[in-house]
């Protein structure tokens, strides 16, 4: 039986703080995937077509891009930490609000909610690792 000296979780990362993000996106990228592996199953069934549940997807897309695009606006407004508790608040209410959707209507109106939040809750914790990482010199030394 192997033993290990360290109590530390094994990650290839030298920095404490640099584990602490590769740990943090790993939960974000589970959950995420459990999430975006189950839906699509969910739109054939209302839709009962995979032609249409394609057609969502893409306007999903081409909704994400411009919600991109106008979060640099956004982000320069107002402050992360408030955009970050409101769309987490949203997001909560918006997932509770999809598992009692019977419509495909009210169902797509929620999750075009809860894909902006995710979008302005990806940005923001992506600005807060920038801005923490500049000031600890994160970079240089996972390097």
């Amino acid at each position: 039986m192997l033993r290990y000296h360290s109590k530390k979780i094994a990650t290839p990362h030298k920095h404490k703080d640099g584990r602490i993000f590769a740990i943090m996106a790993l939960f974000v990228g589970l959950g995420s995937s459990a999430f975006w592996i189950i839906f699509p199953l969910i739109l054939n069934n209302l839709i009962h077509s995979e032609a249409k549940v394609g057609f969502y997807y893409s306007f999903m897309a081409v909704l994400g891009l411009i919600f991109c695009l106008l979060s640099t606006v956004i982000f320069q407004r107002y402050s992360k930490i408030p955009i970050l508790k409101s769309t987490l608040f949203v997001l909560c209410l918006g997932m509770i609000g999809m598992t009692a959707a019977e419509n495909i209507w009210h169902l797509g109106s929620l999750d075009i909610i809860r894909a902006i939040c995710s979008l302005f809750i990806g940005i923001s914790l992506s600005l807060f690792v920038k801005e923490f990482a500049t000031n600890s010199n994160l970079g240089l030394e996972e390097g």
